[in-house]
């Protein structure tokens, strides 16, 4: 593709600009967002980037950006998943997001379902539409579906992400800390024979081996998995009748300790302030890797599918991500054992 338009660049759209820089078959990035001073770095930091002041809330404004364009890449936070899906639309450009949701104005499971929706509107126009496609949600379903694919039957699929930056200064996540927090303290979605099943948040609290860290403490937390692979349980995943998405780290941690305060949806004046502090506190991950005092960090996702195969084994599915400052050098590694094998 030749020019390519990223919307938002924070922390992950930064990461997908430079990704693409490195590309040969990309001529131009035009690197979109209403922030001019980070566009303008951006565009600096990169050979191909153009930097354009972007305002996300009106559609007119997203086509014009991406005139020209083949591929609309949204990093923005999933609010404006519509907008920017109403633009591809219209410039005749493919469209690829990271998550449906949270969003403001429907709940969790209804924002995957109406992005699903839209399907047919992309396949008349002859355009590819790709929706969650990050670590997770994304590589996190394609080595679930990978896995799944090694049964005859699937019954359960649990879904392990634990996350830990270890530094000098104050990085609880990789991405925005408005945005974790949020999603922290959310009421998570389990996929139970056929239903969306909401349950508190922190809730289910286990320890779970990961190879390498050894027991880590997991809870039940929000994310898309356990929708998209729900709403095509049938149709990908042989029938699988349960599916959980399970997540830890210091991060989350400290969102549960913030979350016991009363930081959460309805939070004091007192807790506001706080919080703010905090996230003040944090250092921008978009910073390069070289002013970043690192230490070391770990990404670890695991992905169990039961059910039955020909030698009555369940099959995992593991992969690590290096971290911030060596992710752009080092690949992903992955290996498969059986269930406690």
């Amino acid at each position: 593709m030749k020019k390519i338009l990223v919307m938002g660049c924070g922390a992950q759209g930064s990461t997908i600009a430079k990704r693409l820089d490195e590309e040969p078959s990309v001529e131009q990035i035009v690197c979109a967002d209403y922030d001019r001073k980070a566009v303008e770095e951006l565009e600096k930091a990169l050979k191909k980037a153009k930097a354009v002041v972007v305002d996300a809330t009106s559609v007119d404004s997203i086509v014009k950006a991406g005139e020209g364009c083949e591929l609309i890449v949204n990093g923005l936070a999933p609010e404006f998943n519509m907008n920017v899906m109403d633009a591809a639309l219209r410039v005749g450009a493919h469209y690829q997001d990271m998550a449906s949701g949270p969003v403001s104005d429907i709940g969790f499971v209804d924002a995957v379902k109406r992005q699903f929706g839209r399907d047919q509107e992309f396949k008349d126009a002859g355009l590819a539409c790709l929706t969650n496609t990050g670590s997770a949600p994304g590589i996190a379903n394609v080595l679930t579906r990978e896995a799944v694919d090694l049964l005859e039957t699937c019954s359960r699929i649990d879904i392990f992400v634990y996350d830990a930056i270890w530094s000098n200064k104050f990085i609880p996540f990789w991405w925005s800390p408005e945005t974790a927090f949020a999603d922290m303290a959310a009421e998570p979605v389990v996929y139970k024979n056929g239903e969306f099943i909401r349950v508190k948040p922190f809730n289910n609290p286990q320890m779970t081996e990961f190879r390498g860290l050894g027991l880590r403490r997991m809870v039940d937390h929000e994310h898309e998995e356990p929708v998209t692979m729900g709403l095509m349980a049938d149709r990908v995943l042989k029938g699988v009748k349960e599916v959980n998405f399970r997540y830890g780290g210091p991060g989350l941690e400290l969102a549960e300790a913030f979350y016991k305060m009363g930081c959460s949806a309805t939070i004091t004046r007192v807790h506001r302030r706080q919080l703010h502090l905090c996230m003040k506190r944090e250092l921008d991950v978009t910073e390069s890797s070289t002013v970043i005092p690192w230490e070391r960090g770990v990404t670890v996702e695991g992905h169990e599918c039961t059910g039955e195969e020909t030698d009555g084994r369940a099959h995992e599915t593991w992969t690590s991500g290096p971290g911030v400052a060596s992710s752009r050098d080092a690949p992903k590694h992955r290996f498969e054992i059986p269930a406690g094998g």
